[in-house]
């Protein structure tokens, strides 16, 4: 914001003049090269900000030219952590997914085996799925799901990896308790 009409060197905080042209005199010795700076920005008004350039050759009216693209740098370690949380669950019943499941089944099998950990794995699934989705339909069933996922919700507790794993199965993974415990635990399901 505010650099239209403005000069690069007058967008960079003075500190990092000298890092901006050893990138620039690096970018462009080879055909076709792209290149990336991580610096510090000036806005309009003075306020310093983290900002990524991007050089790229380009065209401007048949003349060779280079394309400076300047954006804010975000805090991606915020941005990842909610990406990896909508990868990691079931758009439907809010649940972990399949791929999330199985990399802590493998965390918990490697528990189990180089740690002596106990633990249990509950496989849940629902008897004459497919039967009732041809009677009530594809929507009503998916309120069945998501009512199913609820009561798995309210009986388990966050620590057990509860997941949908298939359209009708369901399961969670168990730890620290035994063979008994978990087998309770699933009667009450």
């Amino acid at each position: 914001d505010g650099g239209e009409g403005r000069q690069i060197m007058e967008m960079i905080k003075a500190g990092v003049h000298k890092e901006y042209t050893a990138v620039w005199k690096s970018y462009g010795k080879q055909p076709g090269q792209t290149s990336k700076s991580s610096t510090v920005g000036i806005e309009g008004d003075g306020k310093a900000f983290p900002m990524t350039m991007d050089f790229a050759p380009a065209t401007y009216s048949d003349e060779r030219c280079t394309q400076v693209v300047i954006r804010m740098r975000e805090d991606s370690a915020e941005l990842e952590a909610k990406l990896e949380e909508v990868r990691s669950r079931d758009l439907l019943t809010g649940l972990y997914n399949k791929p999330y499941f199985l990399g802590r089944l493998e965390e918990a099998v490697d528990q189990a085996v180089m740690n002596s950990a106990k633990g249990a794995v509950v496989y849940i699934n629902l008897d004459n799925f497919g039967r009732l989705k041809s009677d009530i339909g594809i929507a009503h069933t998916d309120t069945v799901l998501s009512q199913v996922a609820a009561t798995l919700k309210e009986q388990l507790s966050e620590r057990q990896v509860t997941s949908r794993i298939g359209e009708d199965i369901f399961s969670c993974i168990m730890m620290g308790c035994d063979a008994r415990q978990a087998l309770a635990a699933a009667e009450t399901l």
